[in-house]
């Protein structure tokens, strides 16, 4: 099943060259990968977080191990709140490779989007479990979920729902990825969701304040300048690949029109660092498929019995584009 890496690049790939980070959600988290059902339960479960750049996700947040009073404490501090947003726009010796690899994906736009838009079709690639209830272990938040009619979205019946992928579900919610372990086991409030039907799309909803937790807490903002470093700047740059995808799928929806060109400009064009790092995030996905690739379950894969899925997946995994000097 390691094929199924590139389950979570499938639906923002599809969309368009502009849409090309939207692996970052898996592929922030897992790094290289050797391939084996356990790199592949991880990659699913994170392609099920991808649902929070769609209307999907408005979560309860707690951070993790405090008691109630350390917790008010912490949520009561106001230092991220109005501290200034950062910006990823890093300018040292790699740039120069970041850039002749972002010119080389721009030079190349054809088989792989059209690949990929038949791949997402498929039940394999589109149904996920997901827990919308659990909270978010980082972000301390008491507010209250949105109620947006623009934000809701419907799980799939579970009439539905292949048998197959229900009974492939209960035996891969445990795994192990660099020494760090992540449980997303069935409980009585998973839903599947069919990224088919679960579109992202500009529900209206204000997700600055989450953001400017992500980027001034979650990300790292010490030492970023010293050589040995390099690996701190990688995942703020792609975090800022995942918030430029989201900004993407917002202008994407509100269209070219006028307040589409503004939105453009105040996201995208005027932030330092975020199309080069949707970039950075797209290298990093074309380059983990390839890995992918190279497992021992790729070629074994029966993708819950789908025979038009292995051929496209040689198709994908064989293009010039994922082994490109400039891109790895």
């Amino acid at each position: 099943d390691s094929s199924r890496a590139v389950a979570a690049v499938l639906p923002q790939l599809a969309a368009g060259p502009v849409h090309h980070a939207h692996m970052l959600l898996i592929f922030v988290q897992s790094g290289a990968l050797e391939g084996g059902a356990a790199q592949c339960s991880a990659l699913r479960g994170g392609a099920a977080a991808g649902l929070v750049s769609s209307p999907a996700a408005q979560h309860a947040f707690r951070p993790p191990g405090r008691s109630a009073v350390r917790l008010q404490e912490w949520a009561a501090r106001p230092a991220w709140e109005s501290a200034d947003m950062p910006t990823y726009d890093y300018r040292n010796q790699t740039f120069p490779v970041i850039l002749a690899g972002m010119r080389r994906c721009r030079e190349d736009r054809g088989a792989i989007p059209a690949l990929l838009e038949q791949l997402v079709e498929r039940d394999f690639f589109s149904y996920f479990p997901v827990n919308l209830i659990t909270p978010c272990m980082y972000f301390p938040s008491g507010d209250a979920g949105c109620e947006m009619a623009t934000c809701e979205i419907r799980a799939a019946r579970e009439r539905d729902i292949p048998p197959a992928v229900i009974a492939r579900d209960r035996e891969e919610y445990n795994f192990l990825i660099d020494g760090w372990v992540s449980k997303d086991m069935p409980s009585d409030f998973t839903e599947y969701f069919d990224l088919r039907e679960s579109a992202s799309r500009n529900t209206g909803y204000n997700g600055q304040r989450v953001w400017r937790f992500i980027h001034t807490n979650l990300c790292f903002q010490k030492r970023l300048q010293q050589e040995e470093m390099g690996w701190k700047r990688d995942f703020n740059r792609l975090v800022s690949g995942m918030h430029a995808v989201v900004d993407c799928e917002i202008i994407e929806d509100i269209g070219h029109t006028e307040e589409g060109r503004c939105e453009y400009r105040r996201r995208l064009r005027d932030e330092p660092g975020s199309i080069l790092n949707l970039y950075y995030a797209y290298m990093l996905t074309l380059s983990a498929i390839r890995e992918v690739s190279k497992g021992p379950s790729f070629e074994s894969c029966a993708y819950l019995g789908d025979a038009s899925i292995p051929p496209l997946m040689r198709a994908l995994t064989s293009d010039d584009l994922l082994a490109s000097d400039s891109v790895q």
